[in-house]
């Protein structure tokens, strides 16, 4: 394809060649057209020149795009000049400039740059897509030019050029110069306008080139100030080397520090400030930096004030743009508080872990599957074995018995979901095969999702508490035992004392009664009638003596008791009890009933007769409602009275002292294996009952069955004797 110059000398706006003769610029020989070509010419190089002041010395693209149209326009005779600007959002080149009489020929006109329709062939949008010169001297024979062609030759243009204006190497606008006459643009129009053209590219790309470097500037600015600030406001000391270890600059932490204003630390050396030692082996420092290209971090330590200062120095290689090693960026602080901040805290390590160690119980931690993570040198001592042997190796469950093996997994699974147990007792085995009676208590190490992790568990032996609580038991069995033995002994000496009495007492008093009868009878009625009275108070004596036997007797052993059972024997002293103390009793007695075993009988009838005498010596009841209740499986005695009755919880307050009464009772009925119940209130009386299970099931086998049980006949009894309960007190 021919070039725009060749194509203004020898073809027409097609590409097609001229024929002979019809290229007017270049075959014409007359000096008048010399002359003439020779003034256009520099015409065009005073607009050329025109043209280059104004790229040197514009501040602006739109400088550049007035002096360019201008001095085409004023210079070089074109009709008009526009520059127009493609704006990619509507695809339109948009006039920025215009100069020239035909100005108002782009007015209202649209210069698309996309390709189709009319508006998208025009010769500057053909310039802006295909980046090449368009030239035509005559428009009204160019093809591209017929939506404009009306318009332009009313406006009096008859040839133009349209050229591309690039920025970084792509198209951004277009340069189009118009003239009046018909083969306006020669070979030297056309290059100099190519010219014109590629110094406004040229312009523009520059003035990128420069708002480039002013925002890289700027920012390199603001960068350097931030640096600044930030060197400054840190709280390490910063310096920088050069290459010969000179100093160039420092932050004012620095200059403090060796007591050197910052201004004048340009130029200095390690020699200029520190002692010749040290100096040195700064510089030895530096130049291993230097050398090796590597970061240089280490700490020293000095006495300031009488204390160890630490003072930690890292330096590293400072670079050039171009990446090369042109000097030292250094940096120190102080971390003597951090380093006696980490020796406290080792200290404090130290200390937990020989309290974690060598605490008075044992600790372990055990994951998942029960191995044990860690464990302390107590439990250790307790067992037998080294770290080694158990830590990461050995599960708990297999240090227990085959017992306590049981316990502990029906407790784990539990444990990883609840998080924690209380006083669960396990039996370990130390690594010589004898046992460790412990107690764990643990609390559950969960992770972030809610995942079991491990365990925090405490070990307390208990091979003392053990012992002490087994010699507890065996002391309280000896002491049960005893307390049986003085009970039973106690019933004993009652029975014998009872028969005692009545085997003795009675008979002999018996017999002086008839002895006196006897003397009342053979004495004269002289004499009788003299000692008669007294006979008759003596023989009261011996009535009344032997009833308070009887009574004695059967406060001590009921004799119907032995050979009759309870239930005869609470009868009757019911209804002695009635006798002596004239209070009323109400007695359901079972309809049938079985013998008991002695002393269980024993028992029953002196809680009995210990809740009457209550009664008896301090109640204002009006009456007493004694049952009892005998069945396959329960025996039950409930004695309740009307009277004023107290608060239970107020025996065991300071100042309030329970009844022996109460103590014997209770202990009585314990002693038997029975339960002992106390209900009272000060304004509805007192209720004591006592409940017999039969223990370990039923069978032919009774414990508390006498031998020679027998079982008596007669319907339900009520016995409606006066008795009465004490409100003031139940000993």
């Amino acid at each position: 394809m021919n070039s725009p110059s060749e194509q203004a000398l020898g073809a027409d706006a097609g590409g097609k060649p001229l024929p002979p003769g019809a290229d007017h610029v270049r075959n014409t020989r007359d000096a008048k057209s010399v002359a003439q070509r020779i003034r256009k010419l520099a015409k065009l190089r005073t607009a050329s020149s025109i043209t280059n002041r104004a790229i040197i010395r514009s501040h602006s693209p739109a400088e550049v795009y007035r002096a360019v149209c201008r001095a085409c326009v004023e210079q070089a005779g074109v009709e008009l000049a526009w520059i127009g600007i493609a704006d990619v959002a509507s695809q339109c080149l948009v006039p920025v400039e215009v100069a020239g009489a035909a100005a108002d020929y782009l007015e209202n006109s649209v210069i698309a740059i996309r390709p189709g329709g009319a508006e998208g062939l025009g010769p500057a949008a053909i310039a802006y897509r295909e980046q090449r010169a368009y030239f035509c001297n005559d428009l009204e024979v160019d093809a591209a030019h017929v939506p404009w062609r009306e318009r332009a030759v009313g406006h009096g243009l008859r040839a133009l050029i349209a050229l591309p204006l690039l920025r970084g190497g792509a198209p951004f606008g277009t340069f189009s110069a118009y003239g009046a006459e018909r083969n306006f643009f020669d070979a030297e129009s056309v290059e100099m306008l190519l010219e014109m053209a590629d110094n406004i590219s040229f312009a523009i790309d520059q003035f990128d080139l420069a708002e480039r470097r002013r925002l890289a500037e700027a920012k390199l600015r603001a960068s350097e100030a931030m640096f600044r600030t930030l060197v400054e406001s840190l709280p390490q000391s910063i310096f920088v080397k050069d290459g010969n270890l000179v100093y160039l600059s420092c932050n004012e932490n620095f200059a403090r520090e060796i007591g050197v204003a910052k201004e004048r630390i340009a130029g200095m050396t390690d020699v200029d400030i520190y002692a010749p030692e040290k100096a040195e082996k700064y510089r030895q420092d530096d130049l291993r930096v230097l050398e090796s290209s590597t970061v240089l971090e280490f700490e020293e330590s000095h006495c300031h004030g009488g204390d160890e200062a630490h003072v930690h120095i890292v330096k590293a290689p400072f670079r050039n743009d171009a990446g090369q090693i042109v000097g030292v960026l250094g940096a120190c602080w102080d971390v003597t508080a951090a380093r006696r901040a980490e020796a406290e805290l080792s200290r404090f390590a130290a200390e937990v872990d020989d309290l974690y160690q060598n605490a008075p119980c044992g600790y372990h931690s055990i994951d998942a599957d029960g191995t044990l993570l860690r464990i302390n040198n107590t439990e250790l001592g307790w067992l037998g074995y080294a770290r080694e042997e158990l830590v990461g190796r050995v599960k708990l469950p297999d240090l227990l018995t085959a017992e306590s093996r049981a316990i502990f997994a029906a407790h784990f699974a539990r444990f990883k979901r609840m998080g924690e147990v209380h006083d669960l007792e396990l039996d370990l085995v130390r690594k010589d095969g004898s046992v460790l009676p412990v107690i764990l208590n643990s609390t559950a190490v969960y992770d972030a999702a809610g995942r079991y992790v491990a365990s925090r568990t405490t070990v307390f032996d208990i091979t003392e508490g053990r012992k002490l609580k087994q010699e507890r038991a065996l002391q309280a069995e000896r002491f049960e035992n005893l307390s049986r033995r003085l009970v039973a002994v106690q019933e004993d000496e009652r029975r014998g004392l009872a028969r005692e009495l009545h085997d003795r007492a009675n008979p002999n008093l018996a017999a002086i009664k008839l002895i006196l009868g006897t003397l009342a009878a053979s004495m004269p009625a002289s004499v009788l009638a003299d000692v008669g009275a007294m006979l008759h108070d003596a023989r009261g004596l011996l009535d009344d003596t032997a009833a308070g036997i009887r009574e004695i007797c059967a406060d001590l052993r009921p004799t119907l008791l032995d050979y009759t059972g309870l239930v005869p024997t609470l009868e009757g002293y019911a209804q002695m009890f009635m006798k002596r103390t004239g209070v009323s009793v109400r007695v359901k007695l079972p309809r049938e009933w079985v013998r008991l075993a002695p002393d269980v009988e024993s028992m029953l009838f002196r809680i009995a007769q210990e809740a009457l005498t209550n009664c008896a010596k301090h109640a204002c009841a009006c009456s007493v409602d004694l049952e009892l209740e005998q069945s396959e499986r329960r025996l039950v005695l409930v004695i309740r009275d009307d009277g004023f009755g107290f608060e239970p919880e107020a025996l065991g307050r300071t100042g309030s002292m329970p009844g022996l009464g109460l103590i014997n009772m209770r202990e009585r009925a314990e002693f038997a294996g029975a339960r002992f119940f106390l209900s009272s209130h000060p304004l509805s009386g007192t209720e004591i009952r006592v409940e017999l299970d039969e223990p370990g099931g039923f069978g032919d086998n009774r414990p508390w069955q006498h031998p020679a049980a027998t079982k008596g006949d007669g319907a339900d009894q009520t016995v409606r004797i006066s008795l009465s309960a004490s409100a003031t007190d139940r000993c």
